[in-house]
Formats: structure tokens, C-alpha cells, sequence
């Protein structure tokens, strides 16, 4: 009864392990995003095909001045104390201070 039990799990396996092999297999014609160029790297620069898809999302905009405010900035967050980097202080002698 064993041996059945595991014959009948390893085909399940093998059966499972290529049914997710085909679709993998199924989806590479039908997404033709994924078969455009990527970009190139050269050192500070990045270049596109001019097929790319990222280009639509790409803004080129003139650099403008701007006043910010510096006293004081609004931003979203949380201020934690880092454990690794927090001292402890104590006295080198027993007793209270009045």
C-alpha cells in the first residue's frame, strides 16, 4: 500500500511540475512587452531603443527655480531610536541626587 501511495505522489509531481512548465511556454507569444529591447547602460548613461515602451513614461521638462521653505518641511514618517546606536548613561557611585 505504500509503494502505490508513493507512485501515485510522484506522478502527481511529475504531472504538476509540466503543467507549470506549458504555461510559461504558452504566455511568451502573447506579450510582446516583455519582447521589446531593454535599455543600455554605458557608465552615467542609459539609452532606449526607439521602440521602447518606457519612452512614453520618460517627461523632459526645463529646470525651473523655486522657493522651498526651509524652516519647516512636512513629510511623512517616523522617528525611531536605533537600539545599536543609543547610550546609556550611569553614575559611578552608589546613592541619589537631591
Amino acid at each position: 500500500m505504500l509503494v502505490i501511495l508513493k507512485l501515485v505522489i510522484g506522478v502527481f509531481l511529475c504531472v504538476l511540475l509540466n503543467a507549470c512548465g506549458e504555461g510559461s511556454r504558452a504566455d511568451e507569444g502573447q506579450n510582446p512587452a516583455s519582447a521589446a529591447p531593454i535599455a543600455k547602460r554605458n557608465g552615467d548613461t542609459i539609452q532606449f531603443s526607439s521602440e521602447s515602451p518606457q519612452l512614453e513614461r520618460i517627461r523632459v521638462a526645463e529646470v525651473k527655480v523655486q522657493h522651498v521653505p526651509v524652516d519647516e518641511v512636512a513629510a511623512p514618517g517616523r522617528i525611531e531610536a536605533n537600539p545599536s546606536r543609543v547610550s546609556k548613561i550611569a553614575l559611578p557611585v552608589a546613592g541619589r541626587i537631591r
